[in-house]
């Protein structure tokens, strides 16, 4: 698990301060714009845009990289906390995303305030997420040599992913964790044109203020959303997307999420600083899109679950005496209901 020096990091925050030094200069070119439209038709047409895409794509393969980056910025550390790979099948509504840990860590509480947070490994091996169709799944396998799965209700999806070391809710218009653009209210946002066509949105929200960056390659395309605050222009969350296409469909093929989640008062100064950032990102290698994928994808016997790994039913409202059954290398029996120990 390797750390950087303060130079990796001076070079990080180098990058992002230049990243927004390039939108802000792109955000001048209000004259340029070839037809004159009001913010409510621009954010209508982007809207349209999003929704075309994500119909247009009806399944997915992809292999890729997950890597969860944390910097301490106090410290100049960064800590590498999660490094990945990840293996996507989705057709309709059905999807089945294995994560495959090189390494996986946790951070541990710390009983003395103000000292550093600390990390130690999971010991999770890989953790597979599907749904498919009917009820989403959850399965372990830790480095031990044990597995354990877990069977929930399809809305749980967010919440699951997010507990197997995906933090968005969607795994293939992951776009759609940047923005809502249909929230985006047009009456208070300011919209400026770019000469290459697309667009930079501005809206003020409480004490922060929402930049979404659009280019306009196949209908607006999202390119980056960042959020700072007010008073001081403190970063406080940005959004990074990359596109490519396939078939006719454009999908996002890199995908970095960046967000201060650790601010606290200098007492000297008494002002308020970012201590911790936490940096993730998706990047996939090959991705296929709008070919046939196979019913097994969607299958828990495609997934060499061992013979008698139990799953916790945690779709009972009884969460002490959950149903349990046992994979028997094919499908799931029902087991007679029992306390429930295994997976989350």
């Amino acid at each position: 698990m390797p750390k950087s020096n303060a130079s990796s990091v001076s070079h990080w925050l180098s990058c992002l301060l230049s990243s927004c030094g390039l939108l802000i200069a792109l955000s001048t070119v209000d004259r340029y714009a070839s037809a004159e439209e009001t913010s409510a038709q621009v954010l209508a047409k982007a809207q349209a845009a999003r929704i075309e895409n994500e119909t247009s794509l009806t399944s997915a393969s992809g292999n890729g990289r997950l890597k969860v980056v944390v910097v301490d910025q106090q410290n100049l550390e960064t800590l590498e906390v999660t490094d990945a790979s990840i293996r996507l099948k989705y057709a309709g509504s059905k999807f089945s995303f294995l994560i495959e840990n090189r390494f996986r860590l946790r951070p541990v509480e710390s009983k003395r305030r103000g000292q550093r947070e600390t990390w130690q490994e999971t010991g999770i091996a890989k953790e597979l997420v599907m749904f498919d169709g009917d009820a989403l799944y959850s399965v372990q396998w830790m480095r031990d040599g044990t597995c354990a799965g877990s069977i929930y209700f399809a809305f749980k999806r967010q919440a699951v992913l997010d507990a197997a070391g995906f933090p968005f809710e969607h795994p293939v218009h992951i776009w759609k964790e940047a923005v809502n653009l249909s929230a985006v209210r047009s009456d208070l946002t300011k919209v400026t044109p770019l000469i290459g066509g697309g667009f930079i949105a501005e809206q003020l929200v409480g004490s922060n203020r929402l930049r979404i960056f659009m280019f306009d390659r196949f209908g607006y395309d999202l390119r980056r959303v960042s959020t700072e605050r007010l008073s001081d222009g403190m970063p406080l969350e940005r959004y990074d997307l990359s596109w490519k296409e396939a078939s006719g469909t454009f999908f996002v093929d890199t995908f970095t999420h960046t967000k201060a989640y650790q601010v606290e008062t200098d007492p000297l100064t008494n002002t308020e600083q970012v201590v911790s950032r936490r940096t993730v990102r998706i990047e996939y290698d090959d991705f296929a899109v709008n070919e046939p994928v196979p019913s097994s994808a969607f299958q828990l016997a495609s997934f060499r679950i061992p013979v008698g790994t139990e799953f916790v039913d945690r779709r009972s409202s009884t969460q002490l005496f959950a149903p349990v059954f046992e994979f028997d290398g094919k499908e799931l029996d029902r087991k007679l209901a029992q306390p429930s120990h295994g997976a989350r």
